[in-house]
């Protein structure tokens, strides 16, 4: 049962959570507000590679940006939740500011040029643009308080005890998964309540990612402390990109140093790329089954079954490592324990939901006009699906492939659990060294991670431009 320490971390692990959630949102917000201030020629050249830098480093893992800030915190005496919270709000601060950008796409030019006629810019971003955008900004914060309520790669490397390592510490104990699952309960409770909400949002956001600003937007007038909190919101989003990317190469000295951490970790790196492939091919391919069947089903059931396919998503990592231990260990059941199928299928139950996100997306955004068309002029079904429709859908399945990979490249909580004796990802060795402080090898590693993480989240942004516009 929970006591009252455990109730207490539990409050303050909420409190940290939220407060992590607040400022992404808010900083994200006053960072996308540009579209509607700035003259589209200048947001075009000066701001939109800024954005999108930004938007693919959510790719990069939070220990990533740990390690880039640390130096830097312990010269100056920052500890505690207060270095623990600066650090998460730069890991996910992509999520505030790519729902905020998708929250402001969703407002019509007729609609702002209407308010300006009645009443001054700053209650037209008040009154009109705010609340139409609202809904994917809450989107962007909730999804950021459950990554916070649900990750303690951080915390545990500046020495700040929240509850999800709570969790991970009882089982390490009693090696029992009743206590760890009682423990979990209210973090659930609390992660369903949210998915539950934000599953309502999905058609409206769905919306934002088929159209964006149809013209050049007139820039509104806002006031002084209004640009001035623009401009500090966008000073934060180059300290998210600079930090990390100067402070390793700094801190790897040398090319060679990176090569040489390259090699001693050669063993981990191939595990993981290997474990990488096989979660990212699964979780596609049941995201593309499950979406094409969701695609077509009434809201109110549509609605049901997003919600279950999110619920993963409440789960706590050490929970799901947990629960496939117990399980597999069973006897009868132990014919995949202590291989690397326990890793995939952890890491599928962690982030097949995010792959099924990005396929109805991309489902969403296609021509149903011209898969209409084709339905009546293929001479079979197979004709019409690998000259038409795979096409079509080949840039969707390829950015959920490169999202589930980089995830769960990156991956600790549940990965730490089941890996097959013997064996440990990148992530896992890069993480039991950072304990040890951070050396020239552990920043050479760091600094792969963050290149792939990139070269991902770049690979993702190109293949949904090529669908979906400009925009």
């Amino acid at each position: 049962m929970i006591g009252t320490r455990q109730l207490m971390l539990f409050v303050r692990t909420l409190f940290y959570s939220l407060g992590t959630g607040a400022l992404v949102m808010i900083v994200g917000v006053f960072a996308a507000s540009a579209l509607w201030t700035f003259h589209q020629k200048k947001l075009t050249r000066l701001l939109k590679p800024l954005f999108i830098l930004s938007c693919v480093m959510i790719f990069v893992p939070p220990y990533v940006h740990a390690l880039a800030w640390a130096d830097l915190f312990y010269r100056y005496g920052i500890e505690g939740f207060g270095a623990s919270l600066w650090v998460m709000v730069m890991a996910l601060l992509p999520m505030g500011l790519g729902f905020s950008l998708l929250g402001f796409y969703l407002v019509e030019d007729a609609m702002v040029e209407a308010g300006r006629t009645l009443n001054r810019d700053s209650a037209v971003m008040s009154a009109i643009i705010l609340p139409i955008a609202m809904p994917a900004m809450l989107t962007g914060m909730i999804f950021a308080f459950l990554w916070t309520l649900h990750d303690f790669s951080v915390p545990s490397l500046f020495f700040v005890n929240i509850y999800s390592l709570e969790i991970f510490a009882k089982y390490s104990a009693t090696n029992h998964p009743f206590e760890p699952f009682m423990l979990s309960l209210p973090m659930m409770l609390v992660a369903t309540i949210m998915i539950v909400f934000i599953s309502g949002f999905t058609k409206k956001l769905m919306m934002g990612l088929r159209k964006g600003q149809t013209r050049d937007a007139l820039p509104l007038h806002m006031p002084f402390w209004f640009k001035c909190l623009q401009t500090i919101a966008i000073g934060i989003l180059i300290l998210q990109i600079a930090v990390p990317v100067i402070s390793l190469i700094v801190k790897v000295a040398t090319p060679s140093n990176i090569w040489l951490s390259i090699l001693q970790a050669r063993r981990e790196l191939g595990f993981t790329l290997v474990l990488s492939t096989l979660t990212a091919t699964l979780s596609v391919i049941v995201a593309l089954f499950l979406a094409r069947k969701v695609i077509g089903m009434e809201k109110r059931s549509r609605l049901l079954i997003w919600v279950c396919i999110l619920l993963p998503l409440a789960i706590p990592a050490p929970l799901v490592g947990i629960g496939l231990v117990t399980l597999f260990s069973q006897p009868g059941l132990g014919l995949i324990y202590g291989t690397i199928w326990m890793p995939v299928l952890a890491n599928m139950i962690r982030f097949a939901p995010l792959a099924f996100i990005t396929m109805s997306v991309q489902l969403k955004r296609m021509d149903q006009s011209l898969l209409d068309s084709v339905s009546v002029f293929q001479k079979n079904q197979m004709h019409g699906f690998i000259n038409v429709y795979f096409p079509m859908v080949l840039p969707g399945i390829t950015a959920a492939f490169m999202v589930v990979f980089i995830l769960t490249t990156g991956e600790l909580g549940a990965t730490l659990l089941v890996s097959p004796p013997g064996r440990s990802t990148l992530t896992m060795r890069i993480y039991n060294y950072m304990h040890y402080g951070s050396s020239q090898m552990i920043a050479g590693l760091c600094l792969t991670m963050l290149a792939l993480s990139l070269s991902a989240g770049l690979i993702v942004y190109r293949l949904f431009r090529k669908t979906g516009g400009d925009q």
